[in-house]
């Protein structure tokens, strides 16, 4: 059993409230752009700029997503985002295509550049579900007994921000050893996403989750591209 660990407010200063969401997302946005100014050799205001078009475009996807799946009873909870409340695959979706357009726009390599962004994603993501197990209540799934469960006012239930850091670490120490990451992280992680999915308590459409949804969708592309682009050099 894995103690249960919530600690949405980290401290004040003064009036202001640091949330610990928000903080550590922060810093994933942060680590994220260190490691790719640090680790790439493409041309950095390129770089700069693509990683500023995603960071956008992430928190706006995510958060629609997020609404659409849980729709707010006011205004103010609907921007509140520094307490929580972003839904992965609407960011990656969006960022993916903002992504996409400026490459296009530019000339560029998708796949040379994407490959590039693809580890300070992982790694970015892998904060950001540690944001999520400190700071949004770890999103606790379907009751269970599971060994990796935690236990909430005497029930325990699938502790499935966890589980997303453990694949997320898992992803992230495979892609190192793979030169075409983007695209095998596109194969990867849907399947992960998937299978964290099936222990969650979200709602469910037709009986699967939109993140499953959005999961074979994901997977499929990124079976194309690997059919596509397998035996052709960056």
């Amino acid at each position: 059993m894995i103690p249960y660990i919530y600690k949405p407010l980290l401290f004040q200063i003064g009036p202001i409230n640091i949330y610990t969401w928000g903080l550590i997302v922060a810093f994933a946005f942060l680590a994220a752009y260190i490691y790719l100014i640090k680790k790439s050799k493409l041309n950095k205001p390129h770089l700069e700029n693509l990683f500023f078009i995603i960071l956008i475009s992430s928190i706006i996807g995510s958060r629609i997503l997020y609404l659409i799946e849980f729709p707010p009873k006011t205004f103010f909870e609907a921007i509140t985002i520094w307490k929580g409340g972003l839904s992965l695959y609407g960011g990656l979706i969006l960022a993916i295509l903002s992504f996409y357009i400026y490459i296009k726009k530019f000339k560029l390599n998708f796949l040379t550049y994407a490959n590039n962004f693809t580890l300070p994603l992982v790694l970015g993501l892998l904060i950001g579900r540690i944001a999520c197990l400190v700071g949004d209540g770890g999103h606790l799934g379907k009751a269970t007994n599971f060994f990796l469960a935690t236990n909430v006012l005497g029930t325990t239930y699938h502790y499935t921000a966890l589980y997303s850091i453990i694949a997320l670490t898992i992803i992230f120490l495979i892609l190192t050893k793979i030169k075409r990451k983007f695209t095998y992280f596109l194969i990867i992680y849907p399947i992960a996403r998937f299978l964290i999915d099936l222990t969650r308590a979200d709602p469910t459409y037709l009986g699967l989750t939109l993140a499953q949804y959005s999961s074979i969708g994901i997977f499929i592309i990124g079976l194309i591209l690997y059919f596509k682009y397998e035996n052709k050099s960056l």
